[in-house]
């Protein structure tokens, strides 16, 4: 660590841990919320139901980056853009397999 990194005080810490899990509480309470009614419409012999279960899937996405956006934000406000080299990777990897399943 050198000395133009950002140190943050003991408060700054403690408001960024509740801001993580207020943010995370939060999406995970709507992606649970959206997954559930995919799930329904699985019961439903709709014939909508493919197009409302993709429709959910892209909400669980979206809420999904929003939720991981706003921790990553709040980490970076405290931490001098501290970025986990093993969960970029990951999340890089994922991004590849995930372009790779929509292109079929």
């Amino acid at each position: 660590m050198n000395e133009e990194t950002k140190k943050a005080s003991y408060d700054e810490l403690t408001d960024a841990l509740k801001m993580v899990e207020i943010s995370a509480e939060h999406g995970f309470f709507e992606i649970a919320a959206i997954a559930n009614l995919a799930l329904t419409s699985l019961e439903s012999v709709s014939g909508s139901t493919l197009f409302d279960i993709a429709r959910a899937l892209d909400v669980i996405k979206s809420l999904a980056e929003g939720s991981q956006t706003a921790v990553e934000y709040t980490v970076s406000e405290v931490s001098d853009n501290y970025i986990n080299p093993k969960l970029a990777t990951r999340f890089t990897a994922y991004n590849a397999m995930c372009d790779q399943w929509r292109a079929k």
